[in-house]
């Protein structure tokens, strides 16, 4: 999309987006924009490729962008995203149902790297890779709200499963209401702020459960002035390295 519209459906039909090529499904490089009511597919081989890519750079953010209740689904052999914002600024991403498979490494639902002010709110997000899958991968974004989302990551044996990953300098973001549940791999992790400050979250709902760790809240690297209160979390693995709350580094 390399103009502003308002691309979207009525009625039960939806349209279909498809690509099983070199391309993302929809790539959106301009601002104002929104796309809502659609089925957006990706289904090829090619490796690093999205349902939709929210397209900005350092010089130019992606500005004034709503993605709402579509369904996105990509099944790839190799490194699956469903959605892809990358330097947005109020982005609104509402009610999508996003789902990510393939054959080979890694699946995340949504990818959010080198954002501010995002609105991430009451979507579904299923992954399921064979070396790691991540719901929601936050990526130095900061000011924003993830809330009320649903979120299940399962993978192999051999994987790491993680529900909401914050990393590099994430800030200021609010985590709340979600509901979020991990299984399947090795390492299973509901809610791992890495490297993270000032972030508040609260009222999750959080179940984990893996064949070596299982952690509910994690917080590691240089991660300070986090809140964390009033979240239930359940950390059930078949073996003891089950943590509520995990603290490693100086936090």
């Amino acid at each position: 999309i390399n103009k502003s519209i308002t691309l979207t459906a009525s009625g039960t039909n939806r349209p279909t987006i498809y690509t099983s090529g070199d391309a993302h499904a929809l790539n959106i490089t301009v601002d104002n924009v929104t796309v809502s009511n659609l089925l957006v597919r990706y289904n090829g081989t090619t490796a690093n490729r999205y349902g939709i890519f929210v397209n900005g750079s350092a010089a130019t953010k992606r500005q004034n962008i709503t993605i709402f209740r579509n369904n996105v689904t990509t099944l790839a052999f190799n490194t699956n995203y469903g959605i892809r914002v990358r330097y947005g600024f109020l982005v609104n991403l509402t009610e999508n149902n996003v789902s990510t498979s393939g054959s080979d490494a890694s699946n995340e639902g949504l990818y959010l790297d080198l954002n501010t002010n995002l609105t991430v709110s009451a979507n579904i997000v299923l992954t399921n890779g064979t070396s790691s899958s991540i719901g929601i991968d936050v990526i130095n974004t900061n000011t924003s709200t993830f809330t009320n989302n649903t979120i299940r990551t399962r993978g192999t044996v051999t994987g790491t499963n993680l529900g909401i990953f914050t990393v590099t300098w994430s800030s200021n973001n609010t985590i709340s209401g979600n509901v979020i549940n991990t299984s399947g791999g090795v390492a299973n992790y509901g809610l791992q702020l890495q490297d993270s400050y000032n972030n508040n979250a609260s009222s999750n709902t959080i179940n984990t459960s893996g064949t070596t760790d299982a952690g509910g809240i994690v917080l590691n690297g240089v991660s300070a002035n986090n809140s964390i209160s009033a979240n239930m979390i359940t950390a059930k693995g078949t073996s003891t390295n089950n943590y509520g709350i995990y603290l490693i580094g100086p936090n």
